[in-house]
């Protein structure tokens, strides 16, 4: 639980609150970890209900203790801005809707999701690790909302408050820097804390400050078009790692002073020619699922090439993830990874030079050998590495389905200047 610090200050009252959540996870999962017991993977149908019961009981719990973690820590924290507390309001955990999907998202990640592993030919027991961890996942998310919810709806009830105000967790990804930005201030009224998988951004209430701009307010939209959605990207491309436009003077917010590690690009400049144990930790570093490639069922685990790493931590950066998909053990065609945080699209990477001829006949060789073998292969990602995009490249890329022939693609996208740039390129047909 949280524990009230001995002086009220920024830093340490959200220490105490971080605290307070950290804990209260890590009780979660070894909780799952003995309810996942209860399931048994040669009955799972006899043996869900009892399993549901006992997840939605811990969760529905351990969302009631972030409610309260998030009411004391509110206090402090308007004790600090305004010299007295504030009005807390819980969000509705208990309603039977929020019970109900709560129990439908449960057994989407956890019995029907190893029964959808196994389908796919993957082992009981891998499988079922698999859906733990995605359940883990969901629950922490969930367990967290209850937290920033409680911080938002009161915010939003306080009616001296102007709203609430992110605060990035230490290693943040460049969106939660972006969103949380010099710390400008949300109308708790009107957006979401919009919030990734493993996500640990808090929220906190807000006496003064400036707006939010265009690009936060979109990104935290309830729902977002096409159009929002491109131009939120095109944004993120003009930003550096600190979530802040290139060339601007560092502004960093006194209640966000913390210390980050280097952004992989820094960490890449200098790197040597790397050993399979060097790559393989950096394969364990990252935050993206890339459990199919441990070893299992009599199969090696599987390295990724340095290349690759560069790709997904750069990838990573900039706020998305990947499931990577390990290679067929009968050599048929695989597609190199499903972009988790787009869709779940299978997408195939080609790191290449900004040679036109060279990205079409990677492109259209890998597309038409694996529709030999009755595999698609329609969605590329194209990572320059440090080069620059040139518009006569960009021209190209778009008529490649017009002159191609045959291996046509569905979407292409092209990641270029180390990371900092990534967009989509518009296929003429």
């Amino acid at each position: 639980m949280y524990r009230r610090p001995k002086r009220l200050t920024q830093d340490l009252v959200l220490k105490g609150h971080k605290e307070a959540l950290d804990e209260l996870l890590a009780e979660l999962n070894r909780q799952m970890d003995v309810h996942w017991q209860l399931l048994d993977l040669d009955n799972l149908d006899a043996t869900r209900k009892d399993w549901l019961r006992h997840a939605v009981e811990t969760l529905t719990s351990h969302q009631g203790q972030a409610a309260d973690i998030a009411a004391e820590f509110c206090q402090d924290w308007a004790q600090i801005f305004t010299g007295q507390g504030m009005e807390i309001l819980k969000p509705g955990l208990q309603a039977a809707k929020v019970i109900h999907d709560t129990e439908q998202a449960l057994d989407a990640l956890g019995p029907a999701g190893i029964k959808a592993r196994v389908a796919k030919g993957i082992s009981p027991e891998a499988a079922s690790a698999q859906a733990l961890k995605a359940v883990k996942a969901a629950m922490e998310k969930r367990v967290l909302d209850a937290d920033r919810q409680t911080v938002i709806r009161s915010a939003a009830a306080d009616p001296s408050a102007k709203g609430w105000r992110r605060i990035a967790s230490p290693g943040a990804c460049k969106f939660c820097k972006m969103l949380a930005g010099r710390g400008e201030v949300y109308d708790a009224r009107s957006v979401r804390f919009a919030a990734h998988d493993n996500c640990r951004c808090q929220a906190v209430p807000a006496w003064g400050g400036r707006p939010v701009s265009v690009h936060q307010y979109i990104a935290s939209k309830a729902k977002i078009t096409k159009q929002e959605r491109q131009q939120l990207k095109d944004y993120l491309d003009a930003l550096d790692d600190g979530g802040t436009p290139k060339g601007a003077e560092p502004e960093p917010s006194r209640a966000t002073r913390t210390e980050e590690p280097l952004p992989p690009q820094s960490r890449r400049s200098s790197r040597h020619k790397e050993d399979e144990e060097e790559r393989w930790r950096r394969q364990q570093a990252l935050s993206s699922d890339m459990s199919d490639l441990d070893a299992r069922d009599g199969l090696d685990r599987e390295v990724l090439e340095s290349h690759e790493l560069d790709f997904i931590e750069r990838f990573e950066a900039r706020g998305e993830r990947v499931k990577w998909i390990r290679r067929s053990p009968e050599y048929r065609p695989t597609n190199d990874f499903t972009w988790t945080t787009n869709g779940g699209q299978a997408c195939e990477l080609k790191s290449t030079t900004d040679k036109y001829s060279t990205i079409s006949k990677r492109i259209r060789t890998a597309a038409v050998n694996a529709a030999k073998q009755g595999v698609t292969k329609d969605v590329f990602i194209i990572d320059l590495g440090t080069r620059r995009l040139p518009d006569k490249l960009r021209h190209q890329l778009g008529r490649y389905n017009v002159n191609s022939g045959r291996g046509r693609i569905r979407a292409l996208y092209v990641m270029h200047d180390d990371g900092a740039a990534f967009e989509e390129i518009r296929l003429s047909e």
